[in-house]
């Protein structure tokens, strides 16, 4: 057990000790600590003045505090400072604290809380059960036993705030909330809880299986059923309007609010069984213009409908869609896969209220396609060359034409690949297809390379001007090429990178004499070399 307490700063203390085994508990002080330095107070003298109910004259003097160059604050109950002076005065019934500090280094000194009491004021006593309940169906309820020192009117109200009684006791009341508030003529006044008199049950009655219906929207259709028993001899439903509106165990054509109904026992005894609420079922509606629509694209069925924002009724909701032919297209609410044209869509929901409709509409639109990309076709001999799309689109179609005016195609196909015989260079269209969509057409050359019948074999250089220069036919088409003619020996005597200058006969710029010479010509376009003989006559 640790009973010294030790750096407590300047004030009041007071030393409660409890025993552990016994819990007898010992309380000693207060005892009083003054700084040595700082400031200090002294509480033996003071006086304290009340305050009349409802007025703030109080005041709290003649506390004597000693320091240097000290401060006041003066704090009510919400920590609120009220004055800094030494004396407290002009304030309202309440406890309340001065804080002391000065020019020293030592922290702020503290009061007890001081309180300024009321004069003419009134406390209300109450025992430990005033009330007196009601009987079933009787006006014998009460609230006595209360006292109220200083007070000499009392007013008794209802929860309506009817006058109930002007005595301190309240007696012969039915059952219902009441308040009193006592006063005296000095203006101040008091008021107590709120006390419900209860009204003594009758027969305890069990849950019994009630079924009760909403209203439509703008409708008055909502009801309640209820299967009671033997127990009840009537009953009555009351609406909010305190009128009795049916006697059966089924009432019907009701508009939203809330119905209680009250059961009568074989004694006569009437009391209030239970309220129901029927709702109205918020008005079902399609919010316009929330969908968001994508047209078809190029005829292929890719029109749509999503987002359609639905409020209302009472959920799950079904959905319906019908296309201008009334044929059922869809049973979600976002419907896909929607050609050109007009829809309806029908929504119903759980509450049996009644369909919506709203009518939409999907849009031809044409896409623009771009033109396929390929590449030329370089044959070494005449045959079959494959025309290719490069990077072919999964989902469209492409078709090739002859001409780029041709109306009808030659062929058409899925991957864009063709298969031509070619017997010339010659040069071919193709485009891109989705559904009724189709792009431009791009051109596709087929470039045959030379063969035995381009190149002569002979030539006759005597300066006639026929047949001076060997020929070859289309080597202009092969600038990069490589030519070169070779005598009997396989001394080169010709080379051309190209063919800008045909050969004419001579090497060294000398004639070479008649007969048999080779040559050899590489295209460089992946093809074989073009050899063979070149006779030279003059």
């Amino acid at each position: 057990m640790l009973a010294d307490v030790t750096d407590l700063p300047a004030g009041k203390y007071t030393l409660t000790m409890t025993d552990d085994v016994t819990h007898c508990t010992a309380t000693y002080g207060p005892v009083t600590l003054t700084n040595t330095t700082g400031p200090n107070i002294d509480e033996s003298t003071k006086a304290i003045q009340a305050t009349p109910c409802g007025q703030s004259t109080g005041s709290i003097k003649n506390i004597t505090v000693t320091g240097t160059n000290p401060k006041y604050s003066w704090k009510n109950e919400l920590s609120q400072e009220v004055a800094i002076t030494q004396d407290l005065s002009g304030q309202p019934a309440g406890k309340y604290a001065l804080q002391v500090t000065d020019d020293t280094s030592c922290g702020p000194v503290y009061s007890s809380q001081i309180e300024i009491p009321q004069t003419n004021g009134i406390t209300l006593n109450v025992p430990a059960s005033p009330k007196t309940n009601a009987s079933c169906n009787k006006a014998n309820g009460s609230i006595i036993g209360i006292t109220a020192p200083g007070a000499t009117k009392f007013e008794w109200r209802d929860a309506n705030n009817n006058l109930a009684g002007s005595a301190l006791d309240l007696k012969n009341v039915p059952a219902g909330a009441y308040q009193l508030t006592a006063s005296n003529d000095f203006g101040c006044s008091k008021t107590s809880q709120v006390y419900q008199i209860l009204e003594l049950p009758g027969t305890t009655y069990p849950a019994y299986p009630v079924i009760y219906k909403n209203t439509c929207f703008g409708q008055a259709n909502g009801s309640i059923s209820i299967t009671p028993d033997a127990l009840i001899k009537s009953l009555r439903w009351v609406n909010g309007l305190g009128q009795t509106i049916n006697s059966n165990q089924q009432i019907g054509d009701l508009a939203a609010g809330t119905y209680k109904l009250y059961f009568t026992d074989q004694n006569d005894c009437e009391s209030l069984y239970n309220s129901y609420t029927v709702n109205e079922i918020p008005h079902l509606q399609i919010i316009p213009n929330t969908e968001q629509k994508t047209d078809d694209e190029c005829g292929l069925k890719t029109g749509s409908i999503k987002n359609i924002q639905i409020t209302g009724g009472l959920q799950p909701y079904t959905y319906e869609w019908y296309n201008a032919n009334n044929e059922q297209v869809s049973t979600g609410i976002s419907p896909t896969g929607l050609n050109t044209g007009s829809y309806k869509l029908a929504v119903n929901d759980a509450s049996g209220c009644g369909q919506i409709i709203a009518n939409y509409s999907i849009a031809a639109n044409s896409s623009i396609i771009a033109a396929p990309a390929t590449n030329n076709v370089q044959l070494c001999t005449p045959g079959n060359a494959l025309l290719t799309v490069n990077s072919a689109v999964a989902g469209y179609t492409y078709r090739l034409y002859e001409s780029v005016n041709s109306i009808a195609p030659l062929a058409e196909q899925a991957n864009g690949r063709f298969t031509i015989n070619a017997k010339t260079s010659t040069a071919f269209y193709i485009s891109q297809v989705s559904g009724s969509c189709e792009s431009g057409r791009t051109e596709v050359q087929i470039a045959i390379s030379l063969s035995a019948i381009n190149i002569a074999n002979t030539i006759t250089p005597n300066g006639d001007g026929i047949n001076d220069y060997w020929k070859i036919d289309g080597m202009g088409n092969y600038p990069n090429a490589m030519v070169q003619v070779f005598n009997r020996y396989g001394q080169k005597v010709f080379e051309s990178k190209g063919y800008p200058q045909p050969f004419n006969g001579t090497f060294n710029g000398k004639p070479l004499p008649n007969g048999a010479y080779y040559y050899i010509i590489n295209l460089n376009k992946n093809c074989s070399l073009l050899s063979g003989s070149l006779t030279i006559i003059r």
